[in-house]
């Protein structure tokens, strides 16, 4: 019976060393603006992709009747790829002779929610209409 005790107990306490070998501890290290130029997550750190700063305006479609506008995707790039990061939207004001009706909001397609983690290693930089991206560097610290 101690036998078996002992057994469990040596492979109890092997699975929390290994366990606890997996384990970091995220510590800020900086915030940082990412733009046009390529950049790369630090050997031993992971980014946390906050937002995305757009240069986004509306657009006036054109060969509609009603003052129809177009909000355009937003991206970033992750390792080459481009990752929408906001959903075009359409926004119209129809107007009568005698009466203006509400302005109506369209949603149109998918998009990547925030926050973003990235590990050590990942590209990033801004895409189509997105000027910067904030993004918080944490430093892993093996307890």
């Amino acid at each position: 019976m101690k036998t078996k005790t002992a057994f469990f107990s040596a492979i109890l306490l092997l699975s929390a060393f290994f366990a606890e070998a997996q384990n970091y501890t995220l510590h800020f290290s900086q915030v940082k603006l990412i733009g046009s130029t390529l950049a790369t997550v630090p050997s031993g750190s992971v980014w946390k992709v906050e937002s995305v700063m757009s240069t986004d305006v509306l657009v006036p479609s054109s060969g509609i009747s009603d003052n129809s506008y177009y909000t355009i995707f937003k991206s970033i790039e992750v390792n080459g790829s481009a990752v929408v990061i906001n959903r075009a939207s359409r926004w119209a004001e129809n107007y009568s002779r005698y009466n203006s009706e509400a302005a109506t909001d369209i949603g149109i397609g998918q998009v990547t929610e925030l926050p973003l983690w990235l590990p050590a290693g990942t590209t990033l930089k801004t895409g189509t209409n997105a000027l910067y991206i904030s993004v918080i560097e944490f430093n892993l610290v093996t307890p």
